[in-house]
């Protein structure tokens, strides 16, 4: 066998080759499976299993069953979706800000966070100082909430870890109240932000998905109290934002069915 690098981190290594085992044939494996298939005694198995899964790249079923999680795939597909958001997205962002005045973004999650990828900003004198790469709390959004709905609780809570900041007074900082939350916008297919991050701010958000069929992104509207409440963005807006987040969707290889809102 080669020698390896100095550089080269044993365990790191040991870590890729328990993910390995799992295959398209063998989605879900036991301790004692993935310790036969890479060569580990079962302790050597068992510590990797649940550093994996502590790392949210693993799940355990209640059969003492492991599987890869979804976060191998935003592993996977994040970036490489990412590289095709503002080509695709673009145009049919632009004509929802030239059709409601409103600005129209684009964001992915990244740990606790969401990071804006592409922004149409409504055409106004006076606006926020959001561009893409801005970082906005998830718990605390409309994309980072619609995103989220779609992981499973463990993951969500490992992501946000401890307490969940309270920005203004209709912030969710409960986790039961927030797993409650999840599930009704993954329940109904959207999501809204109604002055959760900043007084006056309110937004609403739908899914972007790939060819995987995953939640990759969100993208949404926001507006102000000023000019329209969340009723309103549901009743004029949502059907036409849902439109363009299935042609983004589509273009980026997703094939199932699509929630008509």
């Amino acid at each position: 066998m080669a020698r390896r690098p100095d550089y080269y981190v044993k365990s790191l290594g040991k870590g890729f080759k328990v993910l390995k085992a799992f295959t398209p044939d063998r989605p879900m494996l036991t301790l004692t499976e993935v310790a036969d298939l890479v060569g580990f005694d079962r302790a050597t198995a068992r510590r990797f299993l649940y550093t994996l899964e502590d790392l949210g790249l693993l799940e355990k079923t209640a059969k003492k069953y492991f599987r890869l999680s979804p976060k191998i795939l935003e592993l996977c597909h994040t970036y490489v979706s990412s590289l095709h958001y503002p080509d695709i997205a673009l145009p049919y962002m632009e004509e929802l800000r030239e059709e409601f005045n409103e600005s129209v973004n684009l964001a992915v999650l990244d740990g606790k966070d969401i990071i804006y990828v592409v922004r149409v900003p409504a055409r106004r004198i006076m606006g926020t100082n959001i561009r893409v790469g801005t970082r906005l709390p998830a718990h605390a959004t409309a994309m980072g909430k619609l995103i989220l709905a779609y992981k499973p609780f463990r993951t969500v809570k490992a992501l946000l870890g401890g307490s969940l900041e309270k920005l203004t007074d209709k912030t969710i900082t409960d986790y039961e109240k927030f797993r409650d939350e999840l599930n009704k916008i993954k329940e109904r297919g959207y999501s809204v932000n109604d002055e959760e991050l900043e007084p006056g701010l309110i937004s609403i958000a739908v899914p972007i998905k790939d060819y995987t069929g995953e939640v990759v992104a969100a993208m949404n509207i926001a507006s102000s109290t000023s000019r329209t409440t969340i009723n309103e963005m549901i009743e004029k807006y949502l059907p036409r934002l849902n439109e363009v987040a299935e042609k983004v969707s589509r273009q980026l290889g997703y094939k199932g069915e699509w929630k008509k809102l």
